[in-house]
């Protein structure tokens, strides 16, 4: 098979242009195992290291198929809206597992000589401003020395929604619509 390239300008620092394959939804059965306030991290944690090594091992192209674990799809082209997130939502009734895998190949000279230091599930860099920055699996995300956030954001934050996690409450506006939602514990 022959692979074309197409090129894309970064927009503002953002890759706007991804393929992207799933997401596959992996039933979570045994949920009371998952306590505390992290039980979401404790989730993603589990399942990651179940399928660790089985990842990607072929360059994606647009419309071929992949295979991960027991996910079979394909790759499809997808361009990010205004809030640079390539939105895969779905929704299931039962709690699932979501995940999926994005690709795009960036070339820039000044790039190729960042110096890049992996670890078993980290990496360090020194940006192209000078910066340092740190990040991995099981540590926080360090700019410069200092721990950056990475929670205490809105879960959901668009033109017609915003609304933080957990929620007792949501309201949703188009237009002169206005539907309130109201959370309570059976």
């Amino acid at each position: 098979m022959t692979v074309s390239y197409l090129n894309y300008a970064i927009e503002n620092g953002y890759i706007h242009n991804w393929l992207v394959a799933g997401p596959q939804a992996i039933l979570v059965a045994d949920l009371d195992r998952y306590t505390g306030t992290d039980y979401k991290l404790q989730i993603a944690r589990h399942y990651y290291e179940r399928e660790r090594g089985a990842g990607i091992v072929e360059t994606p192209a647009e419309t071929q198929p992949v295979a991960v674990g027991d996910f079979n799809g394909k790759w499809e082209y997808v361009r990010c809206k205004d809030d640079h997130f390539v939105d895969l939502s779905t929704f299931h009734h039962i709690c699932h597992y979501l995940r999926a895998w994005a690709y795009a190949q960036v070339v820039s000279r000044k790039m190729l000589a960042m110096p890049l230091e992996f670890g078993d599930l980290s990496v360090k860099l020194k940006s192209l401003p000078g910066d340092s920055l740190e990040f991995g699996w099981t540590g926080p995300l360090m700019l410069n020395g200092q721990v950056q956030p990475v929670t205490g954001f809105k879960h959901i934050e668009n033109p017609y929604c915003e609304a933080d996690l957990p929620a007792m409450q949501m309201e949703i506006r188009f237009q002169d619509t206005l539907l309130r939602l109201k959370f309570e514990k059976a």
